[in-house]
C-alpha cells in the first residue's frame, strides 16, 4: 500500500481473516477466501491458483514473506512488453543458486543425460526462483501446470528421456521450473529479489532520503 498505487489481491485460506485487514484501513486489499487445498496437493500449490482466481490481466506474486520497496510498479510495464501474444509463458526470476543434476532431485532424469549437466538438452533454463509474474496470456499455461497437480498426472517418457509423476515433485518452485521447461520458455528476470534478510534490514536503516535512492 505505501509504495503501489495497484490493487492488491490477497487469497487467504484460512478460518478467520486478521481484524485489521479492512478497506479503512487498506483501501485497495481485494481479500479473496478460499478453502484450504488437501494436504496431498502441498500448501505452495496456493500460489500457482492464485494466478488463476484473481482474475488480474498482469500480476506479481508475492508471498507471505516479502517486502515490497519503491519502484515495484515499474515492474508492470516490463511484464506486459514480455509476456504478450508471441510468448505466452509466466517469467520467474533467476535463481541466486542455479540448482543442477548433482544437487539431487528426481526431475533431472527427464532432463538431462547421465546426470551431467553438460547434457540436459532438455532443460531450456537454469533454474528459476520462486516468484511468478505473469500476464493473462500466460494463464492457459498456470491453468495447465494446476490441471497436472489436481489430476496426478505422469508427464509421459520421451526417450531416451524418463516420465515424471507431477506430486512427485517437491514444490511449486520445481513444478513451475518443469511446466517452463517442458513448454521451451526462454525468458528469465534477473535477479529482483533480496536472497538474505540481512540485505533488507540494511536497506531499512539508511538514512532518509537514501532509502529511496536507486542510482
Amino acid at each position: 500500500h505505501r509504495f503501489s498505487v495497484y490493487p492488491i489481491v490477497v487469497l487467504h485460506a484460512g478460518l478467520a481473516t486478521p481484524p485489521h485487514w479492512t478497506s479503512r484501513i487498506y483501501p485497495r486489499l481485494v481479500l479473496l477466501s478460499m478453502v484450504e487445498m488437501p494436504p496431498e496437493l502441498g500448501y505452495s500449490m496456493t500460489i500457482l491458483l492464485a494466478a488463476v482466481v484473481s482474475r488480474v490481466k498482469c500480476g506479481i506474486m508475492l508471498t507471505y514473506n516479502s517486502l515490497v520497496i519503491p519502484g515495484v510498479d515499474a515492474m508492470f510495464g516490463h511484464i506486459e512488453a514480455e509476456i504478450d501474444d508471441n510468448y505466452t509463458f509466466p517469467i520467474m526470476p533467476v535463481h541466486f543458486l542455479d540448482r543442477k543434476p548433482e544437487d539431487g532431485g528426481n526431475m533431472w532424469p527427464r532432463y538431462c543425460l547421465d546426470g551431467e549437466q553438460a547434457k540436459c538438452h532438455h532443460q531450456t533454463m537454469r533454474w528459476g526462483q520462486m516468484g511468478l509474474t505473469w500476464t493473462h496470456w500466460a494463464l492457459p499455461l498456470v491453468g495447465q501446470t494446476l490441471r497436472w497437480v489436481f489430476r496426478d498426472e505422469t508427464l509421459p517418457e520421451k526417450p531416451p528421456y524418463q516420465a515424471l509423476a507431477i506430486r512427485s515433485l517437491p514444490d511449486a518452485e520445481a513444478l513451475l521450473n518443469v511446466a517452463l521447461w517442458e513448454a521451451g520458455a526462454t525468458k528469465q528476470w534477473c535477479k529482483i529479489d533480496m536472497p538474505d534478510p540481512s540485505e533488507v534490514e540494511a536497506w531499512l536503516e539508511l538514512p532518509g532520503k537514501g532509502a529511496f535512492d536507486c542510482s
